[in-house]
């Protein structure tokens, strides 16, 4: 019976240390064979696509904003910081906000998240200068208005709505070819340039149309500009006329179909452009003796009132001596060496062609009014019924034309086919040791030489020389 009891016992000791022996351990760590399939398995890492770039993950305390796009800028920016220690998850100029799918009255509008915990201002941004100031961030306000936070789309909408009546619309007729508009109606709260004007589909005698939308109670007076300060970028400063809302060549008119081709007035039976020029100047559209603007009219000597067929000292009104040349003068001279003084250098009004002519306050120019024409226009010169120059308004778009006559000395016509040639109403203080001499009289020249602009007012010639007379309205610049 003992040895029975033995052998079971053996046995059951050779299974306990056959199962010791074949237990295997597994490994542990990066050797564990992965024969099992993950839970969780992670995709690889996608190459970001440019064209639509994803969100960032971010986490559930995140803020969102929204910028209705009023300004209609061509990029909107976001700018995030924290007030109180002024730091920021992204330094200046920040990221370009998500334009969203839908728009709210034809504006776009533009989202931007971040982590609530990193910011609580914001700057909305072009990022070319224009921008919303500081803004303190409400997270119960999220979409921002015309300077305003509203709770919801809807709000904003019906605070469209509401003010709608209490808005007007101006217009500008881009007469200067600016690649951009801005009115600026309120430099108090709207620094310059004020606000991008929309671009309208219409056009005008080839002329862009831009509109701004803005409270009636906002201003009562705009600038038009194209972001420059300097001359030939913007309009005075004009008063609104909300009954005429179309600004073109410095004037309101009621419709399109007011505006016409050109602004022209009539004073005595005689044409002018009204340039908008600071001394109000008002400049005749034709020379003396021209049937059209295109046609250079008739030639005069300097204070004479009659056009010739010779131009010479040998029959020039002011002078005595036909044989002194230019020497022996009876009127306007500084100098005893050109005869009679009586120092008298500008013209009287019973020796101006262009008053004794058309009468009334019309006046050959001073130096002073040419030189302001200078000074508010760019010249282009023109192929039409001949060469001429056109002399277009900085200020309002409005312009003359200069028909290339050059002048005649004797009978002999100089320069007529590349310079535009006119009297001024002065004569210089004689200079003999500069060669200037009171038989001289300043005028008015412009064309090309050899592909270079030739502009200036104070150019001398012999008083005895015939040339165009182009008058003007007023001498309040000398």
């Amino acid at each position: 019976m003992k040895k029975i009891f033995d052998a079971i016992l053996l046995v059951v000791l050779c299974m306990s240390m056959t199962m010791v022996s074949c237990k295997k351990e597994e490994p542990e760590g990066p050797d564990k064979p992965g024969t099992e399939t993950p839970t969780n398995p992670q995709e690889p890492d996608k190459p970001a696509d440019p064209e639509n770039p994803v969100e960032p993950v971010l986490p559930k305390d995140s803020t969102t904003v929204y910028f209705v796009n009023a300004p209609a800028w061509d990029a909107v920016n976001a700018y995030v910081w924290l007030y109180d220690t002024d730091e920021a998850p992204i330094s200046w100029p920040g990221k370009p906000a998500t334009k969203c799918s839908e728009k709210v009255h034809d504006m776009d509008v533009y989202s931007y998240k971040w982590q609530t915990d990193q910011a609580d201002m914001i700057i909305f941004h072009n990022g070319i200068g224009e921008q919303t100031q500081n803004l303190p961030v409400d997270s119960t306000k999220p979409y921002y208005y015309n300077e305003v936070w509203y709770a919801s789309i809807e709000e904003v909408i019906a605070s469209m709505n509401q003010n709608a009546e209490e808005m007007i619309t101006i217009y500008y007729v881009n007469v200067l070819d600016w690649e951009q508009v801005y009115a600026s109606v309120d430099v108090a709260t709207n620094p310059w340039p004020g606000e991008l004007a929309q671009k309208q589909d219409e056009i005008i005698f080839d002329k862009e149309i831009y509109a701004y939308t803005f409270p009636k109670d906002r201003s009562k007076e705009v600038i038009f500009n194209n972001g420059d300060r300097e001359l030939g970028n913007q309009t005075p400063l004009v008063n609104i006329e909300p009954e005429k809302p179309y600004f073109y060549m410095g004037q309101w008119f009621a419709s399109l179909d007011d505006i016409p081709v050109r602004l022209v007035g009539t004073h005595n039976d005689n044409e002018y452009v009204d340039l908008g020029l600071p001394s109000g100047t008002l400049w005749a559209i034709e020379n003396i003796g021209a049937d059209t603007e295109y046609a250079a009219g008739d030639f005069f000597a300097w204070g004479e009132l009659n056009k010739k067929d010779l131009y010479s000292w040998s029959n020039y009104f002011f002078c005595d001596n036909v044989d002194a040349m230019g020497k022996d003068l009876n009127k306007y001279n500084t100098d005893p060496a050109y005869g009679q003084v009586d120092y008298v250098t500008q013209l009287a009004q019973g020796d101006d062609i262009a008053h004794e002519s058309w009468g009334g306050d019309w006046q050959i120019p001073t130096i002073g009014q040419w030189e302001e024409l200078i000074k508010n226009c760019k010249f282009e010169q023109i192929d039409a019924e001949g060469k001429k120059m056109r002399c277009i308004s900085l200020i309002n778009g409005n312009y003359i034309l200069l028909p290339y006559a050059g002048h005649i000395e004797g009978s002999i016509s100089m320069e007529s086919t590349r310079m535009a040639e006119f009297w001024t109403a002065q004569i210089p203080e004689a200079d003999t040791a500069n060669g200037i001499g009171c038989n001289q009289a300043y005028y008015f020249k412009v064309g090309y030489n050899a592909n270079a602009l030739i502009l200036n007012a104070r150019y001398l010639i012999n008083r005895c020389n015939g040339l165009n007379v182009r008058p003007c309205i007023s001498r309040s610049i000398d």
